[in-house]
C-alpha cells in the first residue's frame, strides 16, 4: 500500500540491487506453476532464502534457493548453461549435491536440490570444538570425499569456481569414518552472491599470523583462490 499522500513507494537500492518484488515463499504456499508446497525455511541463503518442500502425498523433500535480487538472478541466469551441466553431468554422484531443476525465466526465481541434512564444514566442526577436535581418521574421510566429488566434476569438464570450507557439506557424527557423508555445494556459481568488499566471517585458526603479511591474502575468498588463478 502506498504511503499516505504518494501515489507510488519508492523502492529502496540501487538498479542493481533492486530487489524483484511480488511473491514470496511461505509455510504451506505452493510454489507459482508447480506441485511443489513448501514447508518451512531452512535459513538466509546465498542468494534470498532456502526452503525444504516437495509434491503433496510424496515424501521425498527438496531444498529450494530462491533468488530475490535482479542483479544476482541475471548472473545466475547467465550461468544456466554451467548449472544445467551440473545437473545432468553429476547427477549422480553421491559427493555432490544434485540439482534438480531450475526457475530463472520468470519470478520467483530459484534452484531446486536435493535436501541434503548436513551442516557446512566450518559449522560442523565447531561440534568438536574446531577443525582440530575431528578425529584424524574422519578428517581424512572428509578429504577423500571432497576429492572425490571434485575428481568427478573434472572429469566430466566442470569447475568449481570457489571451492572452500563453506562449500564443503558434511553429515554424521564424525565419530569414525563410516560416520561421515560429504558433498560440495555452489558448483560454477559459488561467487555469485557475494560481496568481495565484506570482510570474512572468520579466519582460519592458523592464518592469524599470517594476515599480518602485506603479501597475505585479505579475505577468505582469496585464500581459497586455486593457485594457478592467483597466479
Amino acid at each position: 500500500t502506498p504511503p499516505a499522500g504518494l501515489e507510488k513507494a519508492p523502492v529502496a537500492g540501487t538498479d542493481a540491487e533492486n530487489t524483484v518484488w511480488g511473491w514470496r515463499p511461505g509455510p504451506g504456499a505452493a510454489v507459482p506453476k508447480t506441485r511443489y508446497v513448501l514447508d518451512g525455511k531452512l535459513g538466509d541463503g546465498r542468494y534470498g532464502e532456502d526452503w525444504s518442500g516437495g509434491e503433496a502425498n510424496v515424501k521425498e523433500k527438496r531444498m529450494f534457493q530462491f533468488c530475490f535480487r535482479s542483479d544476482w538472478a541475471r548472473s545466475l541466469k547467465e550461468k544456466e548453461s554451467v548449472i544445467d551441466s551440473v545437473k545432468k553431468k553429476l547427477g549422480d554422484n553421491r559427493n555432490v549435491l544434485s540439482i534438480q531443476s531450475l526457475s530463472f525465466n520468470e519470478p520467483p526465481f530459484y534452484i531446486v536440490t536435493e535436501l541434503f541434512e548436513g551442516k557446512d564444514l566450518v559449522s560442523w566442526a565447531q561440534g568438536f570444538g574446531g577443525a582440530r577436535g575431528i578425529p584424524f581418521n574422519a578428517r581424512l574421510e572428509i578429504i577423500a570425499q571432497a576429492a572425490t566429488g571434485l575428481q568427478g566434476t573434472h572429469e566430466a569438464r566442470l569447475l568449481h569456481g570457489d571451492l572452500r570450507p563453506e562449500h564443503i557439506l558434511v553429515f554424521g557424527s564424525g565419530a569414525t569414518p563410516k560416520d561421515v557423508q560429504v558433498k560440495l555445494a555452489n558448483i560454477g556459481v559459488g561467487h555469485i552472491g557475494q560481496n568481495p568488499d565484506r570482510p570474512p566471517d572468520d579466519e582460519p585458526g592458523d592464518a592469524g599470523a599470517a594476515a599480518t603479511n602485506a603479501s597475505a591474502p585479505t579475505s577468505l575468498a582469496t585464500m581459497y583462490k586455486a593457485p594457478e588463478e592467483l597466479a
